[in-house]
């Protein structure tokens, strides 16, 4: 079953996603690949492109874990 179909709330469930991702953490390593696997499942079922305030979230998901790998690393 298609999560992010035309015609369903594709939108609002990409940022149910999105939200579930921040849910979880992670290496930077693995939150990249979480990433490029919802952004790919998204494009491919949409045919567009998430939205910007979206895409801005999951970079700051993926420089928090980077910022929690560098102070674990200082200690």
């Amino acid at each position: 079953m298609k999560r992010f179909g035309r015609g369903t709330a594709y939108k609002e469930a990409f940022i149910d996603a999105v939200n579930e991702l921040y849910a979880v953490g992670g290496t930077v390593e693995e939150r990249i690949l979480a990433v490029q696997e919802l952004t790919d499942e998204y494009v491919d079922q949409t045919g567009e492109r998430p939205e910007t305030v979206q895409l801005d979230r999951l970079s700051t998901w993926i420089l928090k874990g980077y910022d929690e790998e560098k102070k674990a690393a200082k200690k």
